[in-house]
């Protein structure tokens, strides 16, 4: 009896010992099982996809060079993966070397939570699916989406929302980053290469994206493209399409990106001369970015010159014109000065905005509103006993 005891109580020592081992070679395996670098990128890579805010593991490698690596393998992430780079808030970690084998703690913080990642999925594919056809071609799929973020999205003012998420939830506001990476899923989703690219524009860190058509790169900033405050319906194209030297009049950036340097201008003109079967939307294309401004027709040089075109306006009874005139500073006066003196005016009115199609920091386009004496439908023969006056104008909603 007492040797069944003895030999019982050794066969329970031993089963426990066995669990034992196997229990702490489990969690050994999972949690501290040594890589090497390469094998650490694909780890951290994984975690950070899945949004986990802290991990931890080991590898094999060189402690004195711990900080540069873990930069590197980060950095590595961040370059193949835009969308990871621009919704990862920030990441801390610690390190313990045992020589050569170094453990590291990492905690990250994120702007997106992964259900909200599964939101954002889900929402952006209705999104496409409702605003994009099969028969589309990418010119045509930029835009969609390039005009639904602008309706349906608002700057936030506040500073305080800096996710795609928050711009596909109540109240739709969002920063310049969450303009970038929704506009960075819709397109690419649809299939046009596009990219995250950060800089400075107007003194303030900003973001906007590269777009790829047909080979060629272009800027595209759909965060300036939308007015503030926020006006139902209204799509600016003001920074549609740039090359580098057009946009570089306000942005700048230090980051290596691909290069831009074809004009969109000339790359939608090449699709109306080849008689393009998709030319009506070019030709509508070409008017609403404010391209034919690029034309002698709607340039002015200087004062003469808008003199003779506003002498012809009103010569035409027109009650408004839109011109890109040359030198902004210059522009009230001579606008004082090309109606000074003509019959029928009674007043008038302009708005300015920057024009960004071209490597100039003075040029504008500008919208004239006239006001005659008389209407324009009658003429000032006929009723000789009226005198015209000429009132003072005034510039209004003037922007630069």
């Amino acid at each position: 009896m007492r040797k069944y005891f003895e030999c019982n109580i050794i066969k329970l020592v031993l089963i426990f010992c066995f669990y034992l081992y196997l229990h702490t070679s489990t969690v050994h395996a999972k949690t501290y099982l040594p890589f090497n670098l390469q094998e650490l990128q694909t780890k951290l890579n994984i975690a950070m996809h899945s949004r986990l805010t802290t991990y931890n593991l080991s590898y094999i490698g060189d402690p004195s060079t711990i900080k540069v690596d873990v930069s590197n393998i980060i950095n590595n992430i961040y370059d193949k993966d835009d969308y990871l780079k621009y919704t990862c808030k920030s990441y801390r970690y610690t390190a313990l070397a045992n020589g050569n084998i170094i453990t590291i703690k990492f905690t990250f913080s994120y702007w997106n939570t992964l259900t909200q990642d599964m939101y954002i999925e889900k929402e952006v594919n209705k999104i496409l699916a409702q605003i994009i056809t099969p028969d589309m071609n990418n010119y045509e799929k930029e835009k969609e989406i390039h005009d639904w973020i602008v309706k349906n999205v608002q700057y936030d003012v506040s500073l305080t929302n800096h996710s795609d998420y928050d711009a596909l939830i109540y109240p739709y506001k969002t920063v310049c980053q969450g303009y970038s990476l929704l506009a960075y899923k819709m397109l690419n989703k649809v299939g046009i290469p596009t990219k995250i690219i950060e800089g400075i524009s107007k003194g303030e860190a900003h973001t906007w994206n590269l777009v790829n058509l047909d080979g060629i790169w272009y800027h595209l900033d759909i965060t300036l493209d939308d007015p503030i405050p926020d006006l139902t319906n209204s799509i600016n194209y003001d920074y549609y399409n740039l090359t580098d030297s057009q946009i570089s009049v306000n942005h700048s950036w230090i980051k290596a990106y691909p290069t831009s340097k074809t004009d969109f201008s000339n790359s939608i003109r090449l699709k109306l001369t080849a008689n393009d079967k998709n030319s009506a939307f070019y030709v509508q294309l070409f008017t609403d970015l404010g391209l034919i401004y690029l034309s002698d027709d709607y340039t002015v040089h200087d004062s003469i010159e808008l003199k003779s075109k506003l002498l012809s306006a009103v010569k035409s009874r027109k009650n408004s014109i839109n011109l890109r005139y040359l030198n902004s500073s210059l522009l009230s006066a001579d606008i004082e000065y090309a109606l000074r003196d003509i019959p029928d005016i009674t007043s008038y009115s302009y708005s300015k905005i920057d024009y960004s199609r071209t490597t100039q920091s003075n040029d504008v386009i500008f919208k004239l509103k006239i006001n005659y004496f008389l209407s324009p439908y009658l003429n000032s023969n006929d009723f000789p006993f009226i005198k015209p006056r000429v009132l003072a104008g005034s510039p209004i909603n003037s922007a630069v």
